[in-house]
C-alpha cells in the first residue's frame, strides 16, 4: 500500500480546517476530517502560535500528526474487515472507506466485504455504489473513483502472485453495470456539480 499516495488522497478528500466545525452528519470536526472526542487533546490555536513560532506552520504540523493517527486506524480497521491479502490499490480505497466511514458502518457493506475477500473486485465496485454513502452528495465522488480503481483491479488477483502491476487499464472484464452508476450525465448529482 502506497501510505504517502493515501495520505494525499485524503488531505484532498476531507480539506483542511484548522477550526471545529459541524460535518455533514453534525459531528464535531477539525483537521484533515478527525472526529472531536472528549478524550482528545487538541491545542487551541490562537494568534500568537505556541513559543512564538507561525500558528499555520504548527497547526499543520500538529493536525498531521493527527491525521497519521487516524490513518493508522482507519488502515487497521480496513484490514480486520477483509485481510491482508489484496492488491494496494483495493487496501488503499477500502481504507479510505474506512476513514470516512468508521468501522461499525463499514461493516454493514456485508457483500462489499464478501466480493473483496473472494477476491471479486469488480462486484465489489459495483455493490460499494449500491448504497447509501455513494448517492449522498458528500461521499458520490469518492466513491465512484473508489469503485473505478477497483474495476481496474484484475478480477481474479493470486495473493501468492508478486507481479508488480495488480492494475489493468485494459480490463477486459469491464462490466456496463456500471455505467449506470458511474459519473455520467444520466446522474443527478453529476448533473449538479457540473453547474458549481
Amino acid at each position: 500500500m502506497d501510505y504517502e499516495r493515501l495520505k494525499k488522497q485524503l488531505k484532498s478528500d476531507e480539506g483542511y480546517r484548522s477550526n471545529v466545525y459541524e460535518d455533514s452528519l453534525g459531528q464535531s470536526t477539525i483537521g484533515y476530517g478527525h472526529r472531536v472526542l472528549s478524550t482528545d487533546d487538541i491545542p487551541i490555536f490562537s494568534d500568537g502560535g505556541f513559543d512564538g513560532q507561525d500558528i499555520d506552520k504548527e497547526a499543520k504540523i500538529f493536525f498531521n500528526q493527527l491525521l497519521d493517527k487516524d490513518m493508522a486506524i482507519a488502515i487497521q480497521d480496513a484490514k480486520s474487515l477483509i485481510g491482508e491479502d489484496h492488491p494496494p490499490e483495493i487496501l488503499e480505497g477500502f481504507s479510505n472507506m474506512a476513514f470516512q466511514l468508521g468501522k461499525t458502518k463499514l461493516s454493514k457493506f456485508e457483500k462489499t466485504i464478501e466480493f473483496i475477500k473472494n477476491n471479486n473486485y469488480m462486484e465489489a465496485s459495483i455493490e460499494m455504489l449500491d448504497s447509501d454513502w455513494a448517492s449522498k452528495k458528500q461521499a458520490y465522488n469518492r466513491a465512484n473513483r473508489i469503485s473505478r480503481l477497483f474495476q481496474k483491479v484484475k478480477k481474479i488477483y493470486d495473493p501468492k502472485d508478486n507481479h508488480a502491476n495488480a492494475i489493468d487499464s485494459t480490463n477486459p472484464d469491464y462490466d456496463a453495470r456500471l455505467d449506470g452508476l458511474g459519473m455520467d450525465e444520466r446522474n443527478p448529482l453529476y448533473r449538479e456539480e457540473r453547474k458549481v
